[in-house]
């Protein structure tokens, strides 16, 4: 099924939903079954993970051989699956929340790769003492990596600016810590490896 077919089928099965449930810890996994099986969609292991209770903060991991639909051309798919999962949730509980879909450990993998990306950053920023720039980051992605940064990196700032492409992540020096490298004036790195960058960032929805 194409991806936008599939979308499409999501938006219209929503409409048709019962909603009958009470507590959202217990009935997410309930929802996410009756959606995926609506779907069609052969998976397995459903699990549901309370990250922040207090607020309302969850993981959805599934294990699906569909992974490549679901997941979908840079990750497209996931992002509105989860989307239209949060409106769902919410109307039946009538809870504010935020659920991350994990399908087969696709974010896991992606942050690894977004997190090998940013020490390379964070070392050339500290050798070199020039702002390194990493482009087309969710809000979500960048806030990983202000965390990231915050916890690694003592010398290191983060700070997301708006550039010519968007939302723009810096990795730099904090003020006033010298670089290691004896540095000359050079050009700025922000158009150094981007495009490295976003391909290995990028999973392509593939069967991981």
């Amino acid at each position: 099924m194409d991806e936008d077919i599939m979308l499409e089928v999501i938006t219209k099965l929503i409409a048709t939903i019962n909603y009958s449930f009470m507590d959202i810890t217990s009935s997410l996994s309930t929802l996410a079954q009756w959606f995926f099986e609506s779907l069609g969609i052969d998976f397995s292991g459903l699990e549901v993970q309370v990250q922040d209770a207090e607020n309302h903060i969850y993981t959805l991991k599934i294990s699906s051989t569909d992974s490549p639909l679901l997941i979908g051309p840079h990750g497209r798919t996931l992002e509105e699956t989860q989307s239209l999962l949060i409106q769902m949730a919410e109307k039946a509980t009538g809870t504010h929340c935020i659920i991350h879909l994990e399908i087969n450990d696709y974010l896991a993998e992606k942050q690894k790769r977004l997190f090998a990306i940013v020490d390379r950053k964070a070392e050339l920023a500290r050798k070199n003492g020039i702002d390194q720039v990493i482009y087309e980051l969710s809000g979500y992605e960048r806030k990983q990596v202000h965390a990231y940064i915050s916890e690694k990196y003592p010398d290191i700032a983060t700070k997301s600016i708006d550039g010519e492409k968007g939302r723009e992540l810096h990795v730099m020096l904090k003020e006033g810590i010298a670089p290691l490298w004896d540095t000359t004036p050079k050009p700025s790195s922000r158009k150094s490896d981007t495009s490295a960058d976003l391909a290995a960032l990028d999973l392509e929805g593939t069967n991981i």
